[in-house]
């Protein structure tokens, strides 16, 4: 009994642990660009902080869950139109999400947003079994119903918010 109190303190330790290389507060994820009301800088303290949610995704027969803050979310903290502010000319908005390793894709803010789909979408900073692996993290683009990974960004970096005409 005793053998099984101790392996769960040592799991709940190691679940509350920050990521591999994030034990000092450096930026990770930046939100920037038009409609930003400042560019946001987050650490992975900041993420911790705000409220937690989860993810999961399934591919080639695994399925994992994962955990972290939904976009929306830090949309809104970042002044980014989110529910019934994502109309008319904001709908021109999109967001490009940049890698560490270069990586970059662009989606449209409606396409992720609460308001307009049943799909969570989160950045996640954790794995069910614990902190993401430095090939995907510290930082993943995680969104629901997905049936592949290539729009769920690896070693996410920057949110930039940009207007298409």
């Amino acid at each position: 009994m005793k053998f099984i109190g101790l392996l769960a303190i040592a799991f709940s330790i190691l679940l509350s642990a920050p990521a591999v290389g994030q034990n000092n507060p450096t930026t990770l994820l930046r939100i920037t660009g038009e409609t930003v009301r400042d560019s946001l800088q987050l650490t992975m303290d900041d993420l911790r902080a705000m409220p937690k949610d989860s993810v999961q995704f399934s591919h080639d027969g695994e399925s994992h869950w994962f955990y972290g803050v939904r976009l929306s979310e830090l949309f809104r903290r970042a002044g980014v139109p989110t529910g019934r502010a994502l109309r008319g000319d904001a709908m021109n908005l999109v967001m490009r999400l940049s890698a560490a390793d270069g990586y970059r894709i662009t989606l449209s803010l409606s396409e992720l947003e609460p308001d307009f789909t049943d799909r969570t979408t989160v950045v996640a900073y954790q794995m069910d079994n614990g902190p993401l692996t430095e090939k995907d993290g510290p930082l993943r683009l995680i969104i629901s119903g997905e049936k592949r990974g290539a729009r769920m960004i690896r070693q996410l970096s920057e949110i930039r918010i940009v207007r298409v005409e």
